[in-house]
C-alpha cells in the first residue's frame, strides 16, 4: 500500500479542488448568465429547428418529384410557369394602373 506524505496529500487535494470547482473550464455551463446569452441560445435553437424542418421539407419534395412520371412532371412545370407568368402580368398591370390613375 502506498502512503501519501503531507505534501503529496495537500497537492492531490488542491488538484481535486481545482478540477471540481464550479469555475473550472472542464464543466462548461449551458445556463445563460445574461439576457444576451439567453437570446443567443434561443436564436441558435430556433435556427437549428428551422434548418431541420427545411431539410425534411426538401427531402419530401424530392421524394414527391421522384414518384411522378415524366409527363406529370412536364405538366406540373408548365402549370407553374403559367402561374408565374400570370402573377407577373397582374403585377405589371397593377403598377401601370396605379401610375395612370394615381
Amino acid at each position: 500500500m502506498y502512503i501519501l506524505t503531507r505534501k503529496q496529500y495537500f497537492i492531490t487535494l488542491l488538484l481535486f479542488g481545482l478540477i471540481f470547482s464550479p469555475s473550472c473550464m472542464l464543466f462548461k455551463k449551458k445556463d445563460p448568465t445574461s439576457v444576451e446569452q439567453a437570446e443567443k441560445l434561443i436564436s441558435k435553437d430556433r435556427q437549428r429547428r428551422k434548418n431541420a424542418t427545411f431539410k425534411t421539407q426538401k427531402q419530401a419534395r424530392k421524394a414527391h418529384w421522384n414518384r411522378q412520371s415524366k409527363a406529370a412532371r412536364k405538366t406540373i412545370k408548365k402549370a407553374e410557369k403559367n402561374r408565374r407568368d400570370l402573377e407577373k402580368a397582374m403585377k405589371r398591370n397593377y403598377k401601370e394602373r396605379k401610375r395612370k390613375y394615381g
